[in-house]
């Protein structure tokens, strides 16, 4: 049996290192086939700088694979938000609905594209083995076996967490991308403009650096609200349950809301888990 061996990335701090560690050689035991970079066209405009200068160097087989414009979708297809994760007072926010359309099944047609399967084509699993890598870092190791879950339709895909392995958390991630010292920091993080999982600091960050995805992420904010949106309780993209436009930035969050609403993970691919 061949084993087909794809690295998934998001863009940010983890998949950055978990590429340039593969690009570099530091994980002798694999050689990968193809990158493939499942895009929402919703990342911030500094994330996609980032990825065509990385891209540009780190390696010759780097796919992009998108279904569309995920902001757009949401504008114009108003069903869609009920996917979104946001917040309505005193309710946690749920699991985003819409990764499975917008990532998760653009990353498996783009896998199935490279290996020359058409259409509905049975895949050849007797003869081939896909190895996807995932950049989980160490401490969120929790969702290596939520996306495994997540992986379970499609018995030909087999996930692995490299940085898990080598028990390297975010910080580790931090570190050796400072020593790396070839790319520009801080890598910016990733994750769709108008991710609700975001800090003051983060959407501080967005309005300054991208002030025309902030813009979306306003407007997009707004949509959640309006009469024919099918919300049951008001919902908002701010933790705070106030309009984004409106939101006070400048207080920062508790240590406790940080943790329980994720603000200190990267996306990378996988909302929600």
């Amino acid at each position: 049996m061949v084993e087909y061996n794809v690295l998934h990335v998001g863009g940010g701090i983890p998949s950055t290192t978990l590429h340039l560690m593969f690009f570099l050689g530091e994980l002798k035991a694999w050689k990968l086939d193809c990158v493939i970079f499942p895009d929402t066209g919703a990342e911030s405009a500094p994330l996609y700088r980032h990825l065509e200068l990385l891209h540009s160097f780190a390696g010759p087989y780097n796919y992009t694979a998108s279904r569309g414009k995920l902001g757009h979708d949401l504008l114009s297809k108003r069903q869609l938000l009920a996917g979104l994760p946001a917040h309505s007072p005193k309710i946690s926010a749920p699991v985003c609905q819409l990764t499975k359309q917008y990532k998760l099944k653009v990353l498996v047609e783009k896998i199935r594209e490279t290996l020359n399967l058409k259409g509905r084509q049975t895949f050849p699993r007797r003869q081939i083995s896909v190895v996807l890598f995932l950049a989980v870092t160490y401490d969120e190791r929790r969702r290596a076996g939520l996306i495994r879950q997540r992986l379970a339709e499609y018995p030909w895909i087999k996930p692995v967490f490299p940085l898990i392995a080598h028990e390297m958390t975010l910080w580790h991630c931090r570190h050796w991308l400072r020593n790396y010292g070839k790319l520009p920091l801080p890598v910016p993080r990733s994750g769709c403009v108008f991710c609700p999982f975001r800090s003051n600091k983060d959407w501080q960050w967005l309005r300054k650096n991208d002030p025309q995805g902030f813009a979306v992420a306003v407007e997009v904010d707004r949509n959640l609200r309006l009469p024919d949106s099918q919300a049951i309780r008001p919902r908002y993209l701010h933790h705070s349950g106030i309009p984004l436009f409106k939101a006070n930035f400048d207080v920062p969050e508790s240590s406790e809301a940080k943790k329980r609403l994720g603000f200190h993970r990267e996306c990378e691919g996988f909302c929600g888990l």
